[in-house]
């Protein structure tokens, strides 16, 4: 085993706290390479080193057989410790631990799922949305007829964000969709344009933000009708302003 393999292998995971040693080649370097990015570490902190073309390639895969007790890539190493490769990164990062230990060491003060988390909690609802969707438009319609408070409510426009690929990588993570509108009421993902209609149409909607205190159970007019014998909220958006949503759900 090469000495000087051994000493740029500590002196690298010394000097940043999170080293990932990968090739080019590799699908699995690559997938821990995207987990990483989703976390918008400091460049100064993060280094990746690729083995591909390096005279020293097999030295350092020796070295890293005698000190984890595997030679393949990624080799993945955080505060000078090695935790693996591919399969344990995405199981940390899957089960949040990974988000943890990122923190501890004050790596993610500033990363898009913290600002995202804060956004959730701070504001009752919560839009994330893009200009030029129109499923975003119909959404944002629907919330403006509830004349919710001011202060209550957030539209965040990700293709105006400058960090609009960390956000998006953030919401999937959190919701497991890439597309938008995603839509947060009370702190909890309720869901994209189809199911917020549906329940503006059902008036599941209408409960869920008088439970939030964002409305009076008398500022919204109730309009029913009976379907099967059974009272049916119609939906405002038809009803009340005239413009049809083509909802399977609507009455």
């Amino acid at each position: 085993m090469s000495e000087m393999a051994k000493q740029f292998i500590l002196e690298t995971v010394q000097k940043y706290p999170v080293t990932v040693f990968s090739k080019l080649t590799c699908p699995f370097c690559t997938k821990a390479k995207e987990m990483f990015n989703f976390y918008e570490l400091p460049k100064e902190k993060y280094t990746i080193v690729e083995l591909d073309g390096r005279p020293d390639e097999e030295l350092l895969k020796e070295v890293f057989q005698s000190m984890t007790g595997a030679r393949t890539v990624p080799r993945i190493f955080i505060n000078g410790q090695c935790i693996g490769g591919c399969d344990n990164m995405t199981k940390l990062h899957q089960s949040g631990e990974l988000g943890r230990m990122l923190e501890e060491l004050g790596l993610m003060s500033a990363s898009a799922l913290t600002v995202l988390l804060s956004l959730i909690r701070i504001y009752p609802v919560v839009i994330f949305s893009q200009s030029n969707c129109r499923y975003c438009t119909e959404v944002k319609d629907i919330f403006q007829w509830y004349c919710l408070p001011r202060g209550s409510h957030i539209t965040v426009q990700l293709d105006r964000e400058e960090r609009s690929r960390y956000f998006k990588e953030a919401l999937h993570y959190l919701t497991g969709l890439k597309t938008v509108p995603q839509v947060f009421i009370g702190g909890q993902f309720i869901g994209d344009a189809e199911i917020i209609k549906r329940i503006h149409c059902n008036g599941v909607l209408q409960e869920m933000l008088s439970k939030l205190r964002l409305i009076q159970g008398s500022e919204a007019i109730n309009v029913y009708t009976h379907v099967n014998h059974e009272p049916k909220l119609l939906c405002q958006t038809c009803h009340l302003h005239n413009n049809q949503c083509n909802l399977k759900t609507c009455y």
